[in-house]
């Protein structure tokens, strides 16, 4: 069994978590903001996560960086490089 548990660690960070972190960012965004993003509008690359949105939301997140990026860390559970 534990052959096995070795062998799936290399899956740990696939895919999966990118799609687990779109999430929560919806989520955090939907709260703070009261605005849905589109799963489309996120792109994560090395920790790093980057939205797609308008000039005025864009704005809001610079004040807000911070904020937002301790909440995402929290409900991930793990650290974000940056959220842009």
């Amino acid at each position: 069994m534990e052959k096995i548990n070795l062998y799936l660690e290399k899956f740990k960070s696939l895919p999966f978590k990118n799609i687990i972190v779109r999430d929560v960012v919806v989520e955090v965004f939907k709260d703070l903001f009261a605005v849905e993003l589109g799963k489309n509008d996120i792109t994560i690359k090395n920790n790093e996560i980057v939205i797609f949105t308008h000039p005025v939301l864009k704005s809001e997140m610079f004040i807000k960086q911070a904020i937002i990026k301790k909440e995402i860390e929290r409900r991930l559970g793990e650290k974000v490089k940056t959220v842009r």
